[in-house]
């Protein structure tokens, strides 16, 4: 991206292993649940920071989405309010990941479960993918003046119903929590689930890396033509 160079954008993440993939590519990040953010984000502007990109994993919705594609936002959709992203921020995404699509994403303070709950998000908000830290970030860029884009790679598909005990194994801080998930390996009738997770993972998560070394050029200060 040619043009005007800007402050340093902020990353924002859910979980910590999404933001050491952006800090390894330059980017500062801010990591962890709705009420951290929310405080961190809300210093932002004040840090001079020019833009937020929302930064990390997405479950899908669109049922031809597969694990390790990546969705730029056009706009993002939470508690009913329509956050359209930057637009040539945008177009700059696609010309640095041009294998990402565009398209919405609704975001929600949980997540979405079940393949019945994404084909009811699906249908209701049009969106291809889901998360819930997009809707934080693309909020707190409204309300301080800043520039918002949204990056998300698919982990689990449309297809896939996530086991409840999947939110046991993350700490509030966005870290896997250790002992609840070596609690898993007592229970072998979830190991069959937690091997098709893992696949899902590593190639949403392998799709993010290369992501993050295609922007690494435009972390640390914000380019727009």
């Amino acid at each position: 991206m040619n043009g005007a160079r800007h402050p340093a954008v902020l990353a924002v993440t859910g979980l910590a292993f999404e933001a050491r993939i952006a800090a390894r590519a330059g980017a500062v990040t801010c990591c962890g649940d709705r009420a951290s953010l929310e405080r961190t984000l809300s210093k932002a502007a004040e840090a001079g920071y020019a833009g937020l990109l929302s930064f990390g994993l997405a479950g899908g919705l669109d049922p031809a989405l597969r694990p390790g594609d990546l969705i730029a936002a056009q706009s993002v959709l939470c508690d009913g309010a329509i956050y359209a992203t930057d637009l040539e921020w945008l177009e700059g995404l696609l010309r640095s990941c041009p294998q990402a699509r565009r398209g919405r994403t609704v975001s929600l303070a949980s997540p979405a479960f079940t393949h019945e709950a994404k084909q009811r998000l699906y249908r209701e908000s049009g969106a291809c993918v889901v998360d819930m830290e997009s809707g934080i970030a693309a909020a707190a860029a409204v309300r301080f003046g800043l520039r918002f884009a949204s990056l998300r790679a698919v982990a689990d598909p449309a297809s896939r119903s996530l086991p409840s005990w999947v939110l046991d194994c993350v700490a509030p801080n966005g870290r896997i929590a250790g002992r609840r998930a070596l609690a898993l390996f007592a229970r072998p009738s979830q190991w069959i689930a937690l091997y098709g997770l893992a696949g899902d993972a590593r190639a949403g998560t392998g799709s993010l890396a290369g992501a993050a070394a295609a922007l690494q050029p435009h972390f640390g200060l914000l380019e727009l033509s």
